[in-house]
């Protein structure tokens, strides 16, 4: 399980940092805000803890990627007012753990579909009221270490989470699987080198990431008693789905703004 946690996190980070590239700020925020860290912790979790603990672990991480959307859009606020980027990523840091704690404390027993309706509205209304990119929005050039530094990161953080999640419980360990670790990096790098609208950029996509984030552990949640390791390729699927749904959609949608 241990070698499966150190070959299989590096290689997602690999191939989605690579597919970002390709495609350019907003479908590589997208491809960032997908569980690629989160996934494999449910999975190694499912592995070694049951399937009990894994779905209660995939509720919490539904309810954690609330804070997720506020970094992403406390960073975006942050860098549209040309906030320094060290200020804006405290700032969007600060974000995710005030709104990651406050979701805990608020609502410690919230059941799987509420807490995906919750989900949904925020990250509905945060997309509608995020700052678009202005058209000086480039590709961002990272340096030769980058996806270096990355594999390395994701698999410290499904190390960490899941060879601590006995002592963590589920609560904490769905809380803060979702912990935007490529996110910060990816709109760090664009804002250092792009600027500030290629950082709105990747983190407007790393907002509409979360439909599919939050179908992916709904899913999971939902099936993984009876489906075992299936419930996570259906899960995939499904997140896959929802994901060029909303790339179709957002992109409808700033055809007709611009018409």
């Amino acid at each position: 399980m241990l070698v499966l946690k150190i070959i299989l996190t590096p290689l997602l980070i690999a191939v989605a940092t690579l597919v970002a590239r390709r495609w350019g700020g907003l479908v590589g925020g997208i491809v960032a805000g997908l569980p690629l860290t989160s996934a494999p912790v449910s999975v190694f979790v499912w592995a070694e803890q049951g399937e009990a603990f894994a779905a209660e672990a995939a509720v919490e991480t539904i309810r954690g990627m609330a804070g997720v959307v506020a970094f992403a859009a406390c960073y975006a606020v942050a860098a549209a007012a040309r906030a320094p980027l060290a200020l804006a990523l405290v700032a969007a840091i600060a974000a995710f753990a005030v709104v990651a704690a406050a979701t805990l404390a608020l609502a410690p027993e919230l059941p799987l579909w509420p807490a995906l309706l919750l989900l949904v509205v925020a990250t509905a209304i945060a997309a509608v009221l995020f700052p678009r990119p202005g058209p000086d929005a480039a590709r961002p050039r990272p340096p030769r270490w980058d996806i270096p530094v990355r594999m390395l990161t994701a698999t410290a953080v499904v190390l960490a989470l899941t060879e601590g999640a006995s002592a963590l419980g589920p609560a904490l360990v769905g809380a803060l699987s979702p912990f935007p670790v490529f996110a910060g990096v990816m709109a760090t790098f664009a804002h250092g080198q792009c600027g500030a609208a290629a950082a709105i950029a990747v983190l407007r996509g790393v907002t509409l990431s979360a439909f599919a984030f939050g179908a992916f552990f709904a899913v999971v949640a939902a099936t993984v008693g009876e489906l075992q390791l299936l419930a996570y390729l259906v899960a995939a699927v499904v997140a896959a789905i929802v994901s060029v749904a909303v790339v179709l959609a957002d992109r409808a949608f700033a055809r007709r703004g611009r018409a």
